[in-house]
């Protein structure tokens, strides 16, 4: 039997320091082939990466993924690193497993075994949120500036 091709993400955030995640994310890639048997086909890490428009590393992980390259996706630490977007999670889920790694190079599963189950509805809600987040915002600053018109 042939081992899962595995691709490894992981997405910093402005602010971190740059060296020691690189550091502590070699650390856990290094575990995590050790205590799985798997082939490694890449590293995906974007640094200082909002959108994804800025994240080079995730969109050529996305072309693998659906180029068939890739059978597993494991994040470190977060799944949220990899998106929030519910379309784009459930092409990747449909295409491969994911998975997140903690610090020791285990596959984990914060949620329990129902994380590939309830992985898009958690980020449906958060893109809910979101929306409607940036909605009342919108909202307020509509209402801050017809107070200030009608003041005048």
């Amino acid at each position: 039997m042939e081992k899962p091709r595995v691709g490894i993400y992981n997405r910093t955030r402005p602010g971190e320091d740059l060296a020691e995640e690189i550091k502590k994310e070699n650390k856990v890639v290094s575990k995590y082939i050790e205590n799985n048997d798997v082939e490694l086909v890449g590293i995906y890490r974007d640094i200082n990466c909002h959108t994804v428009e800025e994240r080079p590393e995730y969109n050529r992980m996305i072309k693998d993924i659906f180029e068939g390259k890739v059978d597993k996706i494991a994040v470190v630490e977060y799944q949220s690193k990899l998106t929030r977007n519910l379309d784009i999670q459930m092409k990747i889920r449909k295409a491969v497993e994911i998975v997140e790694i903690n610090e020791n190079g285990k596959e984990q599963n914060r949620l329990g075994k129902t994380i590939g189950d309830i992985g898009p509805i958690l980020a449906l809600v958060n893109q809910y949120y979101r929306q409607d987040l940036s909605n009342r915002i919108k909202q307020g600053i509509k209402l801050s500036k017809e107070k200030k018109k009608a003041s005048k």
